[in-house]
């Protein structure tokens, strides 16, 4: 049997260090302004309402970067532009919008993929509404944030609302540029 070596603890950049230094300032700062204009009970009621927002959040927080770690474990960027060539018309257009938003990670993992999709053909259409969904729709977003702070009502509206705008992008951008490739829609 052998044994799964053990992961090595990463360190902390210099860029981790700095912001947590300067969101540190930034509290100390803070805190001691309201301290400074409040007094003492408007600073310890400053804490409780800090306590109880932390409560009520920290929870939420962890499920949901759970889920966002699970969903980037199991998509596969050679999957996602399987599923979006093989399909026609406005329906590259839907996929395009799903996968975008369901892409998690940052920048560098969504702009690859969006590479991918332009050098494979798929066209500035298919792109431009891929990466247009992940920046508005991203669901890690909606579960990390939106939901915690707004409720799953308002993220529920806002993710509705907004559903059709990564398509328009995509069309506005390949009709103002002239790069509406025949493949991306037809």
């Amino acid at each position: 049997m052998t044994e799964k070596a053990e992961p090595t603890p990463k360190k902390k950049s210099k860029k981790q260090i700095i912001e947590l230094m300067a969101y540190g300032l930034f509290c100390v700062a803070t805190g001691a302004y309201c301290f400074s204009e409040k007094g003492p009970e408007g600073f310890s009621d400053a804490l409780d309402v800090q306590a109880h927002m932390l409560t009520g959040m920290l929870p939420r927080i962890t499920m949901a970067l759970g889920v966002a770690s699970l969903l980037w474990v199991i998509l596969d960027a050679d999957k996602l532009k399987a599923a979006i060539q093989n399909r026609k018309g406005w329906v590259k257009l839907v996929y395009a919008t799903i996968l975008g938003a369901v892409t998690p990670g940052g920048p560098s993992s969504s702009f690859s993929i969006l590479n991918l999709f332009l050098s494979s053909g798929l066209g500035y259409v298919v792109g431009i509404t891929y990466i247009t969904a992940w920046s508005m729709l991203g669901v890690q977003r909606i579960l990390i944030w939106d939901i915690p702070l707004m409720g799953a009502e308002q993220a529920g509206f806002r993710f509705i609302a907004s559903f059709w705008l990564p398509a328009f992008a995509g069309l506005l951008a390949g009709w103002i540029f002239g790069k509406a490739q025949s493949a991306s829609i037809k």
